[in-house]
Order: structure tokens, then sequence, then C-alpha cells
């Protein structure tokens, strides 16, 4: 999926240790809630997530040099009642502010909606978080929809 200044892909196997260091930087990992974990366990989340129907994860890559900076995703995708949660993290600080989150988050947005054909997205967060909650902001989240 393409932007203006970003791409998503899909999460490849070759991005589990750059993944990795991620989650187990402690501002990161306090930030998202994560334990710090092995490389192995990052492999087996890799492996119990690709093909699986109710996560899609994206790398979120500049549009310019191809470089991985974070992840977006929808997950517990319940196609039944066509609604699933949004995450997203742009893992490299100096990337921070620069608008590439809310660009993810509108391409995987219409994913959701055009492609999934879901109704309803909902994110969790923090309100110390306020970097995550101006991109969320951005996008112009609702009760009930959303605009990019």
């Amino acid at each position: 999926m393409q932007g203006r200044s970003i791409f998503l892909r899909i999460l490849e196997a070759d991005d589990v240790p750059r993944t990795h260091g991620w989650i187990n930087d402690p501002e990161l990992n306090e930030i998202m809630g994560y334990l710090p974990i092995s490389l192995r366990q990052q492999q087996s989340w890799f492996e119990t997530t690709i093909g699986n129907p109710q996560k899609f994860v994206f790398a979120i890559c500049l549009q310019q040099t191809g470089e991985h900076i974070g992840n977006v995703a929808l997950g517990l995708v319940d196609h039944l009642n066509a609604h699933a949660m949004f995450s997203i993290f742009i893992a490299e600080g100096a990337m921070h502010g620069k608008g590439y989150g809310s660009e993810a988050t509108c391409l995987a947005l219409r994913f959701g909606f055009q492609r999934l054909n879901l109704h309803k997205v909902y994110l969790k967060t923090s309100d110390y978080l306020t970097d995550a909650m101006s991109s969320n902001k951005a996008a112009t989240w609702t009760r009930f929809s959303f605009q990019c």
C-alpha cells in the first residue's frame, strides 16, 4: 500500500531480528506494555501471525529509502462481526513527529474498511502517549467513523 511518504508491506521473516530489537528496547517496551522476549519467542510470534486470518501486520517503510521504521496492524479481526483492533508503533525515535504514523494509520484503516469490509476498528492507548494520541487524532477517529 503506497502513501505519500511511506508505504506498507507485509512483515517478512527478515524483519524478525529488527522487531525483536525494538520490542526489547526498554523505552519502547514500557510504552507498548511488552515484556522482554527472546529471539525464538519473536520468531514463534511471527510464525503464528503470518497466514492468520485474524491478524494483518504491516511494516511501515519510508518511500525514499525503504527503511523499516515501525509496524501497524489490524488484529483480533472478527470477520463475522466485521471489527478489528488497531495498533501502531514508530520504533525509530528520529522518525516521530513527521506524520508517518498518521499516514500509516490512514493506509491501514483503508485496508480494513475497503479490503476486509470491516465496519468498526478500535484502538487502545494511554493518555500519556502524546505522540500516539496526536497521530490518532490526525486520522479523525470518532466513535463510529474515521476520515483521513
